[in-house]
Order: C-alpha cells, then structure tokens, then sequence
C-alpha cells in the first residue's frame, strides 16, 4: 500500500515475478477501482474491516504486506504529513487497523508486514529526522506479540531521485528484504548499505566518593 515510487516499482517487479498485487491508496472514502486496486480513508476505521472483507471474498488475502504510507518524500505527494493527527493516521493507527482487521476476519495464515518509512531513523547523522514517524517502530516490535501470526519489520529508507539507478538499487534491497528470513526486524538503508541497530554493554566507572542523598540545609 502507498503511492511512492518507489512502491509502484517494487509492485510492477513483483507481478513480472508471477505474483497478484494488490494496492491499496490514500482517499476520501472506501472504493475498489478493480480486484488490484483499492483506496480507502485512513481516518475510517471501518474502511479496513471493508477492504479484508472484500480481500476474504475475493481470495486475495495476502501473504505480504509491504506498507510505504511512511515515506513521505517529495515523490509521495499523497502521503504528505501536514500534523501529527494525519502522521499518526498512515502511521501507528493504519498498522493496527490493518491487524485489527484482520483478526475480525478471521486470518490466520503467516502475514509477513513489512513496513517503509523515510527519514524516521538517525544513521549517518545528517538525515532529517521525522519525530512524528517514531510510533512506528513501537508498533512493529508490538504487533507480532499480539498477532502469531504476523511478523512485522521496519525498513527506513531515503527516497532516491526517481528514474535513478540508485532507485532501482534501493527496490531490489526491499524485494531481498522481504523474501529473506531475518532475526532482525529493524532495518535501514542508505545508499548501498544496510543498517541495523546493535547493543552494546556500556562500563560504568566506580564512584570512590558517594554521592549524598541529602544536603545539610537543604
């Protein structure tokens, strides 16, 4: 689901590979276009329970769930942030709207929801970070303790210029993302390298002196 670029490549490599896609766009109200495309208003929950109903009927309940309404560059001009009500809106509540969904209907096949947002992680340290983006990340790592059955990971990006070869770079690094098994479920790339965030123990010296918890006079 989006309407980025980035996301209408990614569909169009992924019908030429024999798949069914469907997409699902930002509108005003619920409308199926064809079985391939839908749109739906964000702010309308029952638009979700609408679309997975017709989806059930269909026979096209997915298996993937690529989820672009994060990337919010130039390119995307459908998905614009103008508040923090309409980030949380393609943001946090459509990720659990669409799970809800899916639990009213009953779907319990293997979901893998693989959601790509723009400028949400600081990696290089020179991105312009989106605060609004940063729910997000906690409804990934929470969705797949709620649902078994949906596994959930977060890729960042930053929107290349279209028609670049950056670009289609960037559209083979999702399709390996997604059909690849990874233990991490965090991710980002910039340019031609993939980032992931690591742990690391941090040493804190002895203090010789105690510090006192209270102050004469105090």
């Amino acid at each position: 689901s989006g309407a980025c670029e980035i996301d209408k490549l990614l569909g169009k490599q992924l019908h030429e590979w024999g798949h069914r896609v469907t997409r699902v766009r930002v509108g005003s109200q619920f409308i199926k276009f064809s079985d391939d495309e839908f749109c739906i208003n964000p702010q309308q929950d029952e638009d979700y329970s609408i679309l997975f109903k017709e989806l059930c009927r269909i026979n096209r309940v997915p298996d993937k769930i690529y989820h672009f309404w994060g990337v919010t560059g130039n390119n995307n001009r459908e998905c614009q942030l103008v508040d923090l009500d309409g980030a949380m809106d393609i943001g946090l509540y459509s990720l659990l709207n669409i799970v809800q969904a899916m639990g009213r209907e009953s779907i319990t096949n293997q979901v893998q929801l693989m959601v790509v947002t723009s400028e949400m992680q600081e990696v290089t340290g020179e991105e312009t970070i989106d605060p609004r983006k940063t729910s997000i990340l906690g409804a990934v790592k929470v969705i797949p303790l709620e649902y078994a059955n949906i596994k959930c990971r977060s890729v960042d990006i930053l929107e290349p210029v279209p028609h670049s070869p950056r670009q289609s770079k960037l559209v083979e690094h999702l399709l390996t993302e997604c059909f690849t098994s990874s233990s991490e479920n965090v991710a980002a790339f910039r340019g031609a390298y993939r980032w992931i965030p690591t742990i690391k123990p941090y040493r804190l010296d002895k203090i010789d002196k105690p510090i006192p918890r209270f102050r004469e006079r105090g």
